[in-house]
């Protein structure tokens, strides 16, 4: 995630960025269509409060749950975990530009 930094202006619209292999499971083994559910819901009150999420999944098969969670726009995916340096560098300019 990232978060503010002092001294800086604080955005207008807040943003949540998560980095991860993007599936939803829990250390209850809570997965599949369930636990995308619930993530969607989650994402859709986020929005509700103007709160822009974001994913970037490093994963290869992230594109089999991550739409069906973020919708066509808030995530990126990212097959090759070397490229992360180069990736997240570009994704976060790309949400961060006004």
């Amino acid at each position: 995630m990232f978060a503010h930094v002092p001294g800086r202006p604080v955005r207008r619209d807040p943003l949540i960025d998560s980095i991860s292999d993007g599936k939803p499971t829990d250390y209850d083994r809570y997965e599949g269509r369930y636990g995308i559910a619930d993530v969607r819901h989650a994402l859709r009150e986020a929005e509700r409060l103007d709160i822009s999420p974001h994913a970037l999944a490093v994963d290869r098969v992230a594109c089999d749950y991550l739409p069906a969670m973020f919708g066509p726009r808030g995530r990126h995916i990212l097959p090759h975990p070397d490229r992360l340096p180069e990736v997240l560098t570009t994704v976060y300019g790309r949400l961060t530009d006004h």
